[in-house]
């Protein structure tokens, strides 16, 4: 849909739009924040791939991300998600290239409390979180915490 805007610098998704299709914003390359509305659940292959400037995503309810979803996001440094169900990763490979992967400088993923352990633990979060690269906060009290 948007796939190489280059001069695109921000987007925010409302609620009518549940998924992120297949490199909707691929080669966005000036893409720095990214809101997704409350009812988008995925984000697919190459959703993001190569937005290079891509710091940080606000996922509130986004409970699937795809393979290079965010690879080449060389910037991404913090991913926020909200849902009170665990977001399923179908592949380390979907931060390649960035800071989360295992030769990155690493980032930081905020997270509902009770679930920080389900995510150190579950398919593929738990390989990028033993490589040092992946941290898991709680987003109760971070700077991200919209609950008061």
């Amino acid at each position: 849909a948007f796939q190489g805007c280059s001069k695109l610098t921000s987007v925010t998704i409302d609620n009518s739009v549940t998924s992120i299709g297949e490199g909707a914003f691929s080669g966005c390359n000036h893409l720095t924040s990214f809101v997704f509305g409350s009812s988008v659940t995925s984000i697919r292959t190459y959703a993001f791939q190569n937005c290079l400037k891509l710091t940080n995503v606000n996922a509130p309810n986004v409970t699937s991300i795809g393979s290079y979803a965010f690879h080449s996001c060389s910037k991404l440094t913090t991913i926020i998600l909200r849902s009170q169900t665990l977001c399923t990763l179908s592949s380390t490979n979907a931060f390649n290239s960035s800071p989360f992967a295992s030769n990155g400088t690493g980032g930081t993923v905020y997270v509902p409390q009770a679930l920080i352990e389900q995510y150190q633990t579950a398919t593929n979060w738990s390989t990028l979180y033993a490589s040092g690269k992946c941290n898991f906060v709680a987003i109760e009290g971070s700077e991200y915490d919209d609950s008061n």
